[in-house]
């Protein structure tokens, strides 16, 4: 029972149309529409690789090596930076080739939904906080004179990279589960500023414009 106690199975049913999120009149989210689930077996040699793929995923984690992605995600036009189910099936394939690919599903335990949701917002909170981290940490080693030229603006670029991947990330969730992500997106604006200001006193160099 211990084991159990922080357990919550999503139970999911096919459905033969593609439904959409449904939202009360309150806004609060009350289905999350046709998903389509892949389910995968990772081996710790790929995890790194598969790790990197799924930063870039506007997808829903239901448990290890099980993710649902949007069955209406293209219509969101997110760019093509972002990963749908069809390359992520592609790329998982080449990983695990006995993976299982099963669209049109919905989740049939809406209690469920609001713990898969904020599991969501920690994911995407995780990642500014890991940005604002590394613009912070990037400050103090250009402060300290650590690190040439080429390192610091190359980071700075390696930074900004992501922070506008998790920009992106936030629109598609923004739209999809009905939560508002712009609290944690301004977060980093005030380290980037910081970080640029001395950039320009140092180096008085063209630099990365702020994301």
């Amino acid at each position: 029972m211990r084991l159990l106690h922080d357990c919550y199975p999503v139970i999911m049913r096919r459905r033969r149309e593609v439904e959409r999120p449904r939202a009360s009149k309150e806004g609060k989210l009350r289905g999350l529409g046709s998903l389509i689930v892949i389910a995968y077996k990772g081996s710790n040699r790929d995890r790194m690789k598969i790790a990197e793929v799924l930063r870039k995923s506007p997808c829903l984690r239901l448990c290890r090596g099980v993710y649902a992605f949007s069955q209406g995600f293209k219509r969101v036009g997110a760019g093509s930076e972002l990963v749908d189910a069809n390359r992520f099936w592609h790329f998982i394939r080449e990983v695990d080739e006995n993976a299982v690919v099963i669209p049109k599903l919905v989740v049939d335990n809406p209690d469920v939904i609001e713990r898969i949701v904020e599991e969501t917002r920690t994911r995407i909170e995780k990642g500014i906080n890991g940005i604002v981290e590394g613009y912070e940490n990037l400050y103090h080693k250009v402060k300290q004179n650590q690190g040439d030229r080429e390192y610091v603006l190359s980071t700075t670029r390696k930074l900004r990279r992501r922070f506008v991947m998790v920009k992106k990330l936030a629109k598609v969730y923004e739209k999809w589960l009905r939560i508002s992500l712009s609290p944690l997106m301004i977060k980093p604006y005030s380290r980037i500023r910081k970080l640029h200001t001395l950039l320009d006193e140092k180096y008085e160099a063209v630099r990365p414009r702020i994301a």
